[in-house]
């Protein structure tokens, strides 16, 4: 018996129920829903401010990153624009991957005091 087959309790004769063991490697990593959520939404208001489409936007992440997310579906009226992130959860395996996070923003008019 090897030593690796004492150290993970393996006995001789016997089979492990040990899992393979994998050599670490760095995973590729994603944004959350809210980060895509709000890169959406500020592109949106871009767009709306600039009455011109926007192909892309940074939003600064809590740690000080600072990422750029392309905008899709790109549209906007005299006061409205609306435009979508697709979620890229990196090597998460998250159920939202690649779900459209759409955002409409607006202009209204001001309340009476």
């Amino acid at each position: 018996m090897s030593a690796e087959d004492r150290k993970i309790g393996r006995s001789e004769g016997k089979k492990s129920s040990a899992l393979p063991r994998f050599r670490a490697s760095a995973l590729r990593h994603g944004y959350t829903t809210g980060a895509c959520a709000a890169a959406a939404a500020k592109g949106a208001a871009l767009m709306l401010r600039d009455r011109r489409p926007v192909e892309e936007t940074e939003i600064v992440l809590p740690g000080g990153e600072r990422p750029r997310f392309r905008l899709h579906g790109q549209e906007f009226t005299d006061d409205s624009a609306a435009c979508f992130v697709v979620k890229d959860a990196g090597d998460d395996p998250d159920v939202t991957n690649g779900a459209e996070v759409h955002a409409r923003v607006s202009l209204t008019p001001p309340s009476p005091p």
